[in-house]
């Protein structure tokens, strides 16, 4: 485990560096006098304990515990006061030792937290959550359990963590992506209960830690779910690189517009860029397809494309060539018929005078 500490008096921090040293399952990997520096090493560190001393100028340790996130990392106190246990006990501290620390004491706590990590780790390493985002967007565990949102913004408010990923994103943010028609105390309140609904509607289903907040930024444990939208991005970083096979993945993969029928103002410009590369990766595997003389692959793609992307110009231009070579009269007629709707009347454009022409000599 990696370990910080924190305390005013430099002597107390060298016993402590002598008192752990050579205790396998801990690391201490840092040390402040100042409780400041430390809170901005927490910002860009992952911890698993803290041991804290509680009276120090500036910020006691009782005020830094309430700005750490104590579903991820673990408080020990060390004091050399006896009156604030509990105080500390109400931050949700683990343990509360008295200076001067014995080492047996120590490492006592040390393994308890220990003990306790790992069995949080095997009651719930096998248990992920599945994101679905394309079409009919859901979320539930992987041994099946649907989630359930309390609220609309408990709902909304997981997509958009989801989103961001595993970088997160501030309460600023967030306040003026959700709540901005709310006055900024009462977005602050509306943010954390809605929060405080995810963080339980896992609990029901055997989940803990995937979502988590520290110094005032939300964060989301990736390693923890599996997400279409997630494998999506990551398949078309640079789709001039990838293998037939992971652009066949990356089709199979869009199952729809991204999010489906929940239309968030946030998401639009994500849901616009993902359409996009899923349209141009489709054309290019048409292309593929139909130099290696397999119009029935080439044709297949084409009607999931407008099927998926109803406003694709290109992938009715295209289906309709495919079908009047395949001589396939019944296709050519439905197709052609949604394509002049579409042109005309969704989009209020003239239909392809190639496409006119070409069905008209057919028919």
């Amino acid at each position: 485990m990696r370990a910080i500490a924190i305390d005013d008096e430099i002597r107390a921090l060298e016993y402590l560096k002598i008192l752990i040293v050579d205790m396998s399952s801990v690391t201490l990997i840092a040390t402040f006098t100042d409780p400041y520096e430390a809170h901005d090493f927490l910002q860009n560190n992952q911890v698993d304990i803290i041991f804290l001393d509680i009276e120090m100028p500036n910020m006691n340790g009782l005020e830094f515990a309430n700005e750490i996130d104590t579903k991820t990392t673990d408080i020990i106190f060390i004091t050399a006061y006896d009156t604030y246990a509990i105080e500390a006990f109400r931050v949700h501290a683990l343990g509360y030792l008295l200076k001067p620390i014995e080492k047996n004491i120590l490492e006592k706590e040390i393994n308890y937290i220990a003990d306790k990590k790992n069995i949080d780790a095997n009651l719930h390493k096998d248990i992920k959550l599945m994101v679905h985002t394309f079409g009919n967007p859901k979320i539930k565990t992987s041994d099946s359990k649907i989630l359930e949102f309390r609220t609309k913004k408990a709902e909304e408010l997981t997509y958009f963590l989801i989103q961001y990923g595993e970088n997160g994103t501030n309460k600023d943010v967030i306040i003026d992506s959700l709540w901005k028609d709310k006055d900024y105390d009462k977005a602050s309140n509306n943010l954390y209960t809605t929060f405080y609904y995810i963080k339980k509607e896992l609990e029901k289903v055997s989940i803990k830690d995937v979502f988590y907040r520290r110094n005032g930024n939300y964060f989301i444990n990736v390693s923890q779910i599996d997400c279409d939208y997630y494998r999506f991005v990551e398949l078309s970083k640079d789709n001039n690189e990838l293998s037939k096979k992971d652009q066949y993945e990356l089709l199979q993969l869009y199952k729809g517009p991204y999010l489906g029928n929940k239309f968030f103002d946030w998401s639009d410009m994500v849901r616009i860029k993902l359409e996009e590369k899923y349209t141009q990766v489709s054309l290019r595997m048409v292309e593929h397809s139909k130099k290696e003389n397999d119009l029935d692959n080439a044709k297949n793609i084409l009607i999931q494309l407008i099927k998926n992307n109803m406003y694709c110009e290109k992938g009715y231009e295209e289906l309709i060539k495919i079908l009047t070579n395949q001589n396939q009269r019944a296709l050519i007629k439905k197709y052609y018929k949604e394509y002049i709707n579409m042109t005309e009347n969704d989009l209020e454009i003239k239909p392809s005078k190639e496409i006119v022409e070409l069905v008209e000599r057919y028919i």
